[in-house]
């Protein structure tokens, strides 16, 4: 009994070493193959120009510097891979253009020392373009009757789908919170999609004059609510307020797609 004892023993640490090993072996192929694919994903841009919407929002346009450009579905986001001093780390970013057009458009909100930085760009300066990333879009969705909720740079992937929206079928409510008028850098762009475009509707709230976005005000304006999906890309407090009022009203989670506002 003592030696077939010692024997399992024996078995289950040769057994534990190899478990260990294979575990260890995968990680090591995991990791190379992602940094692999990141790697291959890379396109080279150069920045085109740099423009200051308003005080904090400033517009990034990148030109592609080969044929291997991106391609993108609206409401997805890439990183940026910057070669200049002090912006080497790759950042995400939603992109405000549309597919289609070689250049690609980003905005960026200073927050941050990354992000004051940005607005030093030169044009012609490298740029590796990794992506893209995500599902947040409307393509995405069967139901064609959505509800479009940006607040501030939140509504960076609405401008590329807004810009995107060619099909009669959809029925878009789009709503833009920000605090006042002179914080909404794309409200323009986003009344000339409506112009182009009769079944998206474009909603200004601005919360100084209004008060915070809620579901209550939501209804008020859009009549479809229980029958759409909706699009959140808000900021943390708005949308963790929006998501529990919604639940409150007997919106469903799986109608509720979210996005957080890049850069974070």
């Amino acid at each position: 009994w003592i030696y077939i004892y010692y024997y399992s023993v024996e078995v289950n640490i040769i057994f534990i070493r190899l478990y260990l090993l294979g575990l260890i072996i995968f990680c090591i192929f995991s990791l190379f193959f992602t940094y692999l694919s990141r790697l291959v994903s890379l396109r080279l841009y150069t920045v085109s120009s740099v423009y200051s919407l308003t005080e904090t929002i400033i517009e990034i346009t990148l030109q592609p510097k080969t044929r291997k450009k991106m391609n993108f579905l609206p409401g997805q986001y890439c990183y940026m891979h910057i070669h200049s001093q002090g912006l080497d780390t790759p950042h995400p970013f939603s992109i405000a253009s549309p597919p289609g057009p070689e250049k690609i458009i980003i905005l960026a909100e200073s927050k941050d020392n990354y992000t004051y930085q940005l607005r030093t760009l030169k044009p012609d300066t490298k740029v590796y373009i990794e992506g893209p990333y995500g599902s947040f879009s409307y393509r995405f969705s069967r139901n064609k009757r959505q509800i479009w909720i940006g607040e501030g740079i939140g509504i960076t992937p609405f401008i590329s789908m807004a810009k995107d929206l060619r099909n009669p079928d959809y029925y878009i409510d789009l709503f833009y919170i920000a605090s006042d008028s002179n914080r909404m850098a794309y409200l323009s762009e986003l009344v000339l999609a409506e112009a182009r475009f009769s079944h998206i509707k474009i909603y200004p709230y601005q919360s100084s004059l209004y008060g915070n976005f809620s579901a209550s005000k939501l209804l008020q304006y859009s009549k479809y609510i229980y029958n759409t999906d909706i699009f959140l890309c808000a900021d943390s407090d708005t949308t963790v307020n929006l998501l529990r009022e919604f639940k409150t009203i007997g919106i469903k989670s799986k109608h509720v797609h979210i996005q957080k506002p890049l850069p974070v």
